[in-house]
């Protein structure tokens, strides 16, 4: 005689509350007294269980948000202890346990005392750097333009300034000063066009600004092209994100960012397959990771 679970309703709605509550489908299946995904298959087949299949179905889309943007105090409190030591927020959010950057920036918008705690970690590193924190803006300063000036007549990069020399400011604050100061505009152009001489020829474009940088992986790991991310509010246009491809360590974290979504994208279609079963999520969700592996090595 076939097995049968001796209270088929409790292993139903405690196998929904753990899929809400972030569980992977097959995790929960692997417990001894869960039904096998075959079984659950059966189960959501079954004539006088029609809720049970869209349950699950929405269970699991549950589930995901609760994997990608539930606030985890733990993690929140080891992210602020990390960025006070100083290491950066990208560096950061590579680990598996952090956040990715969609759910970081939600706990920014969401979790008031979180929000808090890093923007005093921020101000406070202004302030080390020697900001002028009056309205929140850097003023122009006439000493600090004439280094920077020199530095680029060298040969040295504009984006890379910032990051070599704290004390220097970043493009952000530079392009506001260039908006303002029209000498300072003119000098610089010169100072970059003779800089490029010195490098020897017309430099590339490197990603300048982590921020928006992060902000383009966090697009392309929803399954966004770069073309799509072009087209994005606030975004870089097409052209300058396919020379940001050509700076060695953001196309090495392009292609595990493609890795990743394709991983994702087998990991849901299977989900839906199970619980459905059939095979046409499964072979659409192949179809998309195999697009993703190949924009990865492209």
């Amino acid at each position: 005689m076939p097995f049968t679970y001796p209270d088929r309703g409790a292993i139903k709605f405690e196998l929904l509350a753990r899929l809400e509550a972030g569980e992977m489908l097959k995790d929960i299946c692997a417990a001894p007294h869960m039904p096998t995904e075959n079984a659950m298959r059966l189960w959501a087949k079954a004539p006088g269980d029609d809720w049970f299949g869209p349950a699950v179905k929405t269970a699991i889309a549950r589930g995901t948000w609760m994997r990608r943007y539930a606030f985890r105090q733990a993690a929140a409190d080891e992210l602020v202890a990390r960025r006070c030591a100083g290491e950066t927020l990208r560096a950061i959010l590579r680990d598996a346990h952090m956040p990715t950057y969609g759910g970081y920036t939600f706990w920014r918008r969401t979790q008031v005392p979180f929000a808090a705690r890093l923007s005093e970690l921020e101000a406070a590193q202004r302030v080390q750097r020697g900001w002028n924190l009056k309205g929140g803006r850097r003023p122009y300063d006439p000493a600090v333009a004439e280094r920077l000036l020199d530095a680029v007549f060298t040969g040295r990069r504009l984006t890379d300034l910032h990051r070599t020399d704290p004390t220097l400011p970043g493009t952000r604050v530079v392009d506001r000063w260039r908006a303002e100061n029209r000498v300072f505009d003119a000098r610089l152009r010169d100072a970059v066009r003779i800089g490029r001489k010195v490098r020897g020829g017309k430099a590339r474009n490197p990603f300048a600004d982590p921020d928006l940088a992060d902000a383009v992986l966090d697009a392309v790991s929803e399954g966004a092209t770069l073309n799509q991310v072009a087209r994005m509010p606030g975004m870089p246009s097409a052209t300058t994100l396919y020379s940001w491809k050509q700076d060695g360590e953001f196309a090495r974290q392009l292609r595990v960012t493609y890795l990743h979504a394709a991983e994702f994208v087998m990991e849901e279609g299977e989900q839906y397959a199970g619980v459905r079963g059939q095979s046409r999520p499964k072979h659409a969700a192949l179809r998309r990771a195999r697009a993703l592996r190949a924009r990865a090595w492209s």
